[in-house]
């Protein structure tokens, strides 16, 4: 229903019952009344509650406007609460303030409280963004997994009943929530919501800004709702990384089954992430298997310790070299070939020279 409509069939409805002495008091009412069903039907109740209180100022009760059925509006249809209905008197439109001053009394309610109580006051939002990385320096890298921190207090004196916040970035290359829901927040209480942000791994080396824009279901917030958080992204750089031997592990045997600790270590200025580690065939009997070879971090400078079970093969003497290598994949799918310098220490077979006479 536009507000042009309602307005020819609220005019001619008071041509045809004689009451244009109201005219200006009663179109008054009306225009109130309408504002106040577009705010209910959107759930902002504290200004559907302040227009119906200002329709009651023209008009205190509630009325039916009646309207002639040979009219342009005859096909006018039934919207909000039907505020157009067939009676009959013919066709008549309804103007029903009290009736929904008593619907936002009854279903607003926290712990029985009435809208009449807090939910009148409006809830004011303050918040603080921050993006929490996993460097001193706070700025995200690409392909690094973020993460962004909301704290967000009332200031207000009402409560923001169903608080949400919206989203967005700046950057393309930035990857973020969309939406969250904080629920109910009391005037002075506070909640910290952590969400996941990142940059993609194409990314470039560019400053962003992060959005936050704050709505509550059932009312308006007063004063600020958005806030801005300002950032930098790194782009990607490939790790350098290297093998350590703790030299803690047991001989290599030929044809046994061998147990090798290494670890591998990150010579960067910059963090690695995403690293996956497997080892070559090369020398062995069957694929070896590696634990603890999924490292999600590795910071600079910092070693991280992983599992190498394998068997060589048995025809090789002590002291062979096995050929096998190890290779790191990082969140780029780059990987670092390396060379774990495995020999082996003890052979069944190979060390021995049988002739026969």
């Amino acid at each position: 229903m536009s507000r042009e409509n309602v307005a020819i069939i609220y005019f001619s409805c008071l041509l045809i019952i004689g009451c244009n002495g109201r005219a200006s008091i009663e179109n008054s009412a009306y225009n109130h009344y309408f504002d106040g069903l577009k705010a209910y039907q959107s759930r902002d109740y504290l200004a559907a509650k302040q227009h119906f209180q200002l329709a009651k100022i023209y008009i205190p009760n509630d009325e039916t406007f009646i309207a002639d059925e040979i009219l342009q509006y005859s096909n006018f249809e039934c919207t909000i609460k039907c505020e157009y209905q067939v009676t009959s008197k013919g066709r008549a439109v309804q103007y029903q303030p009290n009736h929904y001053l008593n619907l936002i009394n009854r279903d607003i309610t926290n712990d029985a409280e009435p809208l009449d109580g807090q939910f009148t006051q409006p809830a004011r939002i303050k918040a603080i963004l921050q993006i929490q990385t996993h460097t001193k320096d706070n700025r995200l890298r690409a392909g690094e997994a973020a993460k962004l921190i909301l704290q967000v207090q009332n200031i207000g004196r009402g409560s923001a009943r169903d608080l949400n916040v919206y989203f967005t970035s700046s950057s393309a290359h930035i990857s973020i929530q969309p939406n969250a829901n904080v629920g109910l927040l009391k005037p002075g209480e506070t909640a910290t919501l952590t969400f996941p942000i990142s940059q993609h791994i194409k990314g470039p080396k560019h400053r962003f800004d992060v959005d936050a824009r704050f709505a509550d279901s059932y009312t308006k917030l007063a004063g600020e709702v958005h806030y801005t958080y300002s950032s930098q992204a790194l782009s990607y750089k490939k790790p350098r990384l290297t093998l350590k031997d703790p030299m803690t592990s047991r001989p290599i045997i030929a044809h046994y089954n061998n147990h090798k600790q290494l670890s591998l270590c990150n010579k960067s200025k910059h963090p690695a992430f995403g690293l996956k580690i497997s080892m070559t065939a090369d020398g062995l009997a069957e694929p070896a298997t590696i634990k603890n070879g999924d490292i999600p971090l590795l910071h600079p400078n910092q070693c991280r310790i992983f599992d190498a079970y394998f068997r060589p093969n048995t025809q090789l003497k002590r002291g062979a070299k096995i050929g096998s290598q190890v290779i790191v994949t990082d969140v780029n799918g780059e990987p670092t070939r390396l060379n774990p310098q495995l020999k082996v220490e003890q052979s069944l077979f190979a060390d021995t020279i049988i002739t026969s006479r």
